[in-house]
């Protein structure tokens, strides 16, 4: 089966589980408009859809966290979706 919250790391960013405390940071990188400005979801520069955003990325079970190594700070996330077959 495959572990889709591994722990990653290379010499310039690590991966990890998303957590609950990772709001405070990830919004700070992710508030930015231009981040979103090529996504269909651009609400999410907002507080409000950011954090609707954040919970079903808790609930997905399968969001990663990234930090950059050298400065141990959080540069952004990303996580798996399972794909419902037809």
């Amino acid at each position: 089966m495959l572990n889709i919250q591994p722990i990653l790391k290379n010499e310039l960013v690590s991966l990890r589980p998303l957590s609950l405390d990772d709001f405070k940071s990830l919004y700070t990188v992710m508030k930015n408009p231009l981040l979103w400005d090529q996504h269909p979801a651009k609400e999410r520069a907002t507080k409000e859809g950011f954090s609707r955003f954040f919970k079903e990325s808790l609930e997905s079970k399968g969001a990663l966290v990234v930090i950059e190594n050298k400065s141990n700070q959080v540069i952004g996330s990303s996580r798996y979706k399972l794909l419902e077959s037809t």
